[in-house]
């Protein structure tokens, strides 16, 4: 079975959507990688409501998410995102 984790940010007024999404790539391309994922993180900008971006991935296990989460780098990563935005996290099972 697979599980998700999810955001939704939505960029600070006064900055700048390419500050937030090279932030939100440097959480995703750490070294060492991040273990555990099923497939690569995505990134999608909402077209209807400038400066809202949902992010998705698929995990193998609910342990490899919080290992992910667990990581030293993890709260740096996540700091430099929420410099530039705000944000709401998820973790997801699927049910249909």
């Amino acid at each position: 079975m697979s599980y998700f984790s999810a955001g939704e940010w939505t960029v600070r007024d006064g900055h700048d959507d390419e500050a937030f999404i090279e932030a939100w790539l440097g959480s995703v391309d750490m070294d060492p990688p991040i273990e555990g994922l099923k497939v690569r993180p995505r990134l999608l900008k909402d077209l209807n409501r400038p400066g809202h971006y949902l992010s998705f991935a698929e995990w193998e296990s609910l342990e490899a998410i919080d290992g992910f989460r667990s990581r030293p780098d993890f709260p740096v990563a996540i700091g430099r995102i929420r410099e530039h935005a705000e944000l709401t996290i998820y973790t997801l099972e699927p049910v249909a």
